[in-house]
């Protein structure tokens, strides 16, 4: 994956729109909170998790596949696999729960 063309879209799409409701002084109470603007802050969010931890995507998957298996996982941190959980369960058919990973 392209990851200058990941930042440069999050910055057309996310900072700049930002930058120009600052600076001209437009009341941030007065927008709707979308879906859109929910769903960019949850992958920015979940974006900031794989560069914080060295993770990508697909590790992650692979540990949630592990656990669903039985197995144990190598991540330690078990709020980053807590946060994927839902999506590993939409995707692959799954039903693991969060206190499997505990």
């Amino acid at each position: 994956m392209n990851y200058d063309l990941l930042e440069y879209i999050i910055m057309q799409q996310l900072l700049f729109p930002i930058y120009k409701i600052k600076n001209n002084n437009i009341k941030v109470n007065i927008l709707n909170y979308n879906k859109y603007i929910s769903k960019s802050i949850y992958y920015i969010s979940n974006h900031n998790i794989f560069l914080k931890y060295n993770y990508n995507i697909y590790d992650i998957y692979e540990q949630l596949y592990l656990l669903s298996s039985g197995e144990k996982s190598d991540i330690k941190d078990t709020k980053v696999l807590e946060k994927f959980i839902k999506i590993f369960n939409w995707i692959y058919n799954k039903n693991i729960k969060k206190n499997v990973i505990l």
